[in-house]
């Protein structure tokens, strides 16, 4: 058996808020790690980092099907 220890309200916020802080940090970091392996402007990342993952990926489909579409196309 392991002994289970007692926290007071304030111990558990003080918790609570330091895992927020390091979940924004690594998410911030992360963010920066994407964005400096491209040459993409910054407003092009926050732009993309509003879609959802499967918003993304929908609206990359969408995106590359109408440029097959249009590179089909023959010019005189």
């Amino acid at each position: 058996n392991v002994p289970r220890q007692m926290f007071t309200q304030e111990e558990v916020d003080k918790i609570v808020a330091e895992v927020i802080k390091r979940v924004r940090e690594t998410q911030l970091e992360e963010s920066n790690r994407r964005q400096e392996g491209s040459d993409l402007p910054s407003e092009i990342y926050e732009g993309l980092e509003e879609y959802s993952p499967t918003e993304l990926q929908r609206a990359l489909q969408k995106f590359k099907r109408g440029t097959h579409k249009y590179n089909s196309i023959q010019f005189n």
